[in-house]
């Protein structure tokens, strides 16, 4: 049946652009064009652990990636964000970050969805701890070891603004 295949003379009559897959700013950013918001996914599923405990750099400087939730996504089961803005973040920003995302506040219980949320992941690509902080909405973050289990903190405006356009 192969063989037959591979005799096929094809030919095309058409073509289009179905969507775009990874836009320009997102690969110059090293980010996903897509993502998911795990913040919203783990506390709906009650799966996070007590508030974060400190944390540390993960051994080096971050990756933001920043992703708008469309309406029609928020809420759901797992909402999907597109990517709006991103890039290493700069060390003066990360060591503020990390500051705020090592409060031991209590969580507040909330259930209105986030429209925006960051990721931060090791800027070198590789396995680490990944951070997701909801912009707006309850602005609660979620801090992922790569050891597993998920620990959610309580964020607040500052954080958000440590987080804003590069």
């Amino acid at each position: 049946m192969r063989a037959a295949l591979d005799e096929l003379r094809l030919t095309e009559v058409d073509s289009r652009t179905v969507g775009q897959v990874e836009s320009p700013e997102a690969a110059t950013a090293g980010c996903a064009q897509r993502w998911s918001d795990m913040v919203w996914v783990e506390t709906t599923n009650g799966r996070t652990g007590p508030p974060a405990p400190p944390v540390d750099s993960g051994g080096g400087p971050l990756r933001l990636c920043v992703y708008q939730v469309p309406a029609s996504e928020q809420g759901g089961g797992k909402p999907v964000g597109d990517f709006v803005y991103g890039g290493p973040l700069p060390r003066e920003r990360q060591a503020g970050v990390l500051r705020a995302l090592g409060n031991r506040r209590a969580v507040v219980d909330c259930a209105t969805p986030a429209s925006r949320f960051a990721l931060l992941r090791p800027l070198d690509g590789g396995a680490g701890t990944e951070r997701y902080v909801e912009l707006d909405g309850c602005r609660r973050f979620l801090v992922v070891p790569p050891t597993g289990g998920a620990l959610l903190g309580q964020g607040d405006t500052a954080l958000a603004g440590l987080l804003g356009p590069l």
